[in-house]
Order: C-alpha cells, then sequence, then structure tokens
C-alpha cells in the first residue's frame, strides 16, 4: 500500500510537470538587489511581471505585483506598485518601474523593487498578454461586474489585440472570455492607475474563485495546463511547496497598492 502511494505520487508530479521548463540561471545577490536576507520563513514572496507585449515576453512591466504566501496566517496577499513610480534604477538613472524590466529583464526589475523597497525577494515569473488570455480561457472565462465605461474600453483594447475579437454587448455581470478578461486589466485611460492595478487584482481573485470552484480533483490538471505558460526560476520543489501552502490558506487576497491613495504621490513628467 505505502509502495502504490508513493508510485502514485511520483506519476502524479511528473503529470504536472510534464511540460514545465523553468529558467535555470542563478543570480547573486548583488545583482537582484537584495542587501540581507529575512528571519521569516512563514513568508514566501514571488514578483509577478505582466509584460506589454503580446505573444512575447518582452517589453516594459505593465503590471508588477508582488504575491505573498502568508503560511502563519493563512492568507494570500497581493501588493500592486504602481507602474509609473519614479524610482532609481541602476545603470539607468531615476526612471519608471515599468521600464525597469525593458531595460534588463527580470533581474534588472527585481533589483529595482529590492533597491528601493528594501525587500529580499529572488523568485519571479513572467507573463504577457496571451498568456493571461489563455490562462483564463483554462477555465472557460470569468465572470465579472462591468460598467458602461469598462465595456467601451474591453471592446476597443480585445480588437488592438486581435481584430477578430468578439465584442462584449452590455455592462453589468457580464462573462468575459480570456482575451476580453486581459483587455479589462488593461483599463487606464477612463480612470486612475490605481484604478487599474484594481482591475488587475480583480481578475487574479476571479481566477483563484475559478479555479478553486472546480473542485481539489481539478487541481493536478489545471496545474499542468497553466505551467507552460509561466516564465520563472521557480524550481518544481519550489512551485509544489509554494501550491501546497496557499491551498491552506483563505483564497480571498489581501490586496495592497504601493504608493496607495492616502500617500498623496505626486503626479507629474
Amino acid at each position: 500500500l505505502l509502495l502504490l502511494i508513493v508510485l502514485s505520487g511520483l506519476g502524479l508530479y511528473r503529470y504536472i510537470f510534464a511540460d514545465f521548463a523553468p529558467e535555470t540561471t542563478e543570480f547573486d545577490k548583488e545583482q537582484i538587489g537584495i542587501a540581507g536576507t529575512s528571519e521569516n520563513n512563514n513568508l514566501m514572496h514571488i514578483a509577478v511581471f505582466g509584460v506589454d507585449s503580446y505573444d512575447e515576453k518582452k517589453g516594459r512591466s505593465d503590471c508588477t505585483m508582488i504575491v505573498t504566501v502568508d503560511k502563519k496566517n493563512r492568507q494570500l496577499k497581493v501588493t500592486s506598485v504602481l507602474r509609473d513610480s519614479y524610482l532609481p534604477i541602476k545603470g539607468h538613472g531615476n526612471d519608471k518601474l515599468t521600464h525597469a524590466f525593458a531595460y534588463g529583464g527580470a533581474p534588472l526589475a527585481l533589483h529595482t523593487l529590492n533597491s528601493n523597497f528594501n525587500l529580499d525577494i529572488s523568485d519571479y515569473v513572467v507573463l504577457d498578454y496571451k498568456d493571461v488570455a489563455a490562462m483564463i480561457d483554462v477555465v472557460d472565462g470569468l465572470d465579472l461586474e462591468i460598467t458602461e465605461k469598462e465595456r467601451k474600453e474591453i471592446n476597443r483594447i480585445a480588437k488592438e489585440m486581435d481584430e477578430n475579437a468578439d465584442t462584449v454587448e452590455q455592462d453589468g455581470a457580464v462573462h468575459l472570455n480570456g482575451l476580453q478578461a486581459t483587455a479589462y486589466a488593461r483599463i487606464r485611460k477612463i480612470d486612475t492607475e490605481n484604478m487599474r492595478t484594481q482591475r488587475q487584482r480583480i481578475v487574479l481573485q476571479a481566477l483563484i474563485e475559478k479555479c478553486k470552484a472546480q473542485g481539489v480533483l481539478s487541481y493536478p490538471k489545471l496545474m499542468r495546463s497553466f505551467l507552460p505558460y509561466l516564465q520563472t526560476n521557480l524550481t518544481q520543489g519550489k512551485l509544489s511547496r509554494i501550491a501546497l501552502s496557499a491551498l491552506s490558506c483563505d483564497l480571498t487576497i489581501k490586496e495592497y497598492v504601493v504608493p496607495s491613495e492616502q500617500d498623496n504621490a505626486i503626479g507629474g513628467s
């Protein structure tokens, strides 16, 4: 019985990671701006960079999030850092956070986060628009609440991404496919950057809820479907530990944004 359990576990492990190929380059602390090491082993942080390209992982980081699994408090936390935050970027003077990824990919983007905010994040995930749309289509789209202004922007942005995109015909409670939901997360012209990051977190929360609703038995298949879209330095072992810890958490994410509306950040050019 024990042998069967072990063999079944190994088989499941191989099934989940069959099409997964993580980045193998290792960074030293200086390269990614880590000054020290956190002694809090209850927190696992992953930097998530959503790149403003379609079908390639190059360009600016349209979305920068820090996803935290808080094992002690069994809480998922997502911190959005506004893309236009004006920061020192190593080798490039002061510039927008979004440009760090364009200048030097994940290593420089990590260095910018770590050195400016006194963090020690070494793990990252990179996604482009096509990846996000495909992952949402894996769960057959998302049900979201949208305004009329958002509906018009979804249609405009979706057509920019794919001229054959289906249009959203009504506001209110709607079902969006992957392309439409990605367009929703990209909206920025009708309100504020804080609202844009909120929409990104709404999409993430909706995706988590949709996966949760499919039941525990569907998780291996979902993981196998999602993993090929991730450009990441997370190893199979680390991803497994993060996934197991996340499953024990309250899957309603706790949200933060930097700078927040209360920080009275100065806007300008």
